[in-house]
């Protein structure tokens, strides 16, 4: 009796995040259809994904509905940028924040967080999981920051400034 209790209870949690997963990935489709293309001034997408070493195409997009950019996709990668604030900052900020979010793609870092996504459904009652995932996830902007830093011409303190500016315009 009891472990019918317990399994009904993961299930219910389980089947919660499972859905919520889902309906995240069902908005990024949503996001991408309605999304436009963009292009860079004095800036080449494809010239920056080779210099990280990337094969891929990866499209630009500009998005209405999102305030910081996000990348997504294994097989057709997209970079979503907010339309809000991407008039605001010059070449070198743009700069710095395509090499971090090609940076993502690079790592596959869109798999992984698929992975982790998959892990903390099935695994969810256990708080030290909830705590490792945060360290992940922190650890794997760092890690895109430091690779952004080494590729960028501009340097450490061009692409601080580039990231706070980034905050700055999405508060």
């Amino acid at each position: 009796f009891p472990v019918t209790i317990i399994v009904r209870i993961w299930l219910i949690g389980f089947t919660f995040l499972a859905i919520r997963l889902a309906g995240g990935l069902w908005f990024l489709n949503r996001l991408r259809s309605k999304s436009s293309p963009i292009s860079f001034d004095g800036l080449s997408l494809e010239a920056l994904s080779v210099r990280l070493g990337i094969n891929k195409k990866v499209e630009a997009l500009v998005s209405y509905e999102i305030k910081l950019p996000i990348t997504f996709g294994w097989i057709k990668p997209v970079i979503l940028l907010p339309a809000g604030y991407i008039n605001q900052l010059t070449t070198v900020e743009v700069e710095a924040i395509l090499l971090h979010e090609l940076s993502h793609i690079r790592r596959y870092d869109w798999v992984l967080n698929l992975l982790q996504a998959v892990v903390e459904a099935v695994f969810y009652f256990h708080p030290m999981l909830w705590w490792i995932s945060s360290t992940v996830r922190m650890e794997r902007e760092r890690c895109c920051d430091e690779l952004a830093v080494a590729t960028m011409d501009g340097g450490r303190m061009q692409y601080a400034r580039a990231r706070l500016k980034v905050q700055q315009l999405s508060q």
